[in-house]
């Protein structure tokens, strides 16, 4: 999250300033998460996940006992919002030309001409469908504006 999404503020410029690294290490690292890319997200067009992960905190205290077969989707402090999401096989759900990605379900892809309507509603559906079987309320990365 960030500041920008709540303060009605532009970032007019920003300034990096890069540490050198070893070329050929950099090079590893580089093809390394492009590979992971390629294999684990959708090269359709999206706009990147569309949910935010849950905190562990954040569950009810009952949740993995009503659901174990999601404890070893526990990564760290979170869960993936993916998870939840593939569970509910929402993989392949779609409202016009927006569908969930087939690859990752935390992810909307536009598979032709999808309108921002077409996104709102599905992103509604799938938020409806956690709360239905999970009781959880999903919130979301993007910014809709």
């Amino acid at each position: 999250t960030s500041l920008f999404k709540t303060e009605p503020w532009i970032i007019w410029e920003a300034r990096f300033k890069f540490i050198p690294g070893n070329p050929t290490e950099l090079d590893r690292i580089r093809e390394e998460k492009i590979t992971y890319r390629k294999t684990h997200h959708p090269q359709a067009p999206s706009v990147g996940s569309i949910f935010q992960n849950l905190f562990l905190t954040d569950l009810p205290a009952n949740f993995f006992d009503r659901f174990p077969e999601l404890k070893d989707k526990i990564r760290g402090t979170k869960i993936g919002a993916g998870s939840l999401l593939e569970q509910l096989q929402m993989k392949g759900r779609r409202v016009g030309d927006a569908m969930v990605s087939m690859e990752h379900a935390n992810i909307v892809v536009n598979t032709g001409r999808a309108t921002a309507a077409d996104i709102r509603a599905l992103v509604s559906l799938m938020k409806q469908e956690v709360v239905a079987h999970f009781g959880i309320e999903l919130h979301e990365e993007p910014q809709f504006v």
